[in-house]
């Protein structure tokens, strides 16, 4: 007698595959709004074309490009990120659209910004390695606070990994 397989075989979709993180900014501020260090990135990877179908959703799930290319739309948005964070307790807020993970210092405000899809607890473990990165730094090195090197190479090895730190 032959065992009927059918019942059992998976039929739907295949649930998709969690990916990499995408950050699309890191932020930091001081205590009355003004950019210390500003870095926004684009997707390494984008689709060559836009997709055509309406979103069932609000939330825009595919990687998009820079939506603040200019200098004065990340001031905009930085603006109303700092206006909307200053007084809350909490660490997560979703803003214009972004995730956006902070910690607030004595004296800065650093932000980790992904898309409104990005897993928070990841964000936040980003944010955190951000402060004790920051901190070592400062503390062995207090001058390089007047630096911007070395908060930029922090940055990018925080969003790229050790190995294209090298180039």
């Amino acid at each position: 007698m032959a065992i009927n397989l059918t019942l059992y075989a998976v039929t739907g979709p295949i649930p998709p595959q969690p990916g990499p993180l995408l950050i699309a900014a890191i932020v930091i501020l001081d205590s009355d709004g003004n950019r210390i260090l500003g870095k926004y990135y684009n997707p390494p990877c984008l689709p060559p074309t836009a997709p055509t179908a309406p979103p069932q959703t609000s939330y825009i799930t595919t990687p998009q490009p820079n939506q603040y290319p200019t200098l004065k739309d990340q001031r905009a948005f930085e603006k109303g990120l700092f206006d909307k964070t200053k007084k809350q307790s909490s660490d997560v807020i979703l803003y214009d659209n972004k995730l956006c993970v902070y910690k607030q210092a004595v004296d800065a405000t650093l932000y980790v910004i992904g898309g409104a899809e990005e897993n928070e607890i990841m964000l936040y473990l980003v944010v955190v390695a951000l402060r004790d990165c920051l901190d070592a730094l400062l503390k062995y090195c207090p001058s390089c606070a007047l630096l911007p090197f070395p908060l930029f190479y922090v940055c990018r090895l925080l969003c790229f990994g050790w190995c294209s730190a090298r180039y």
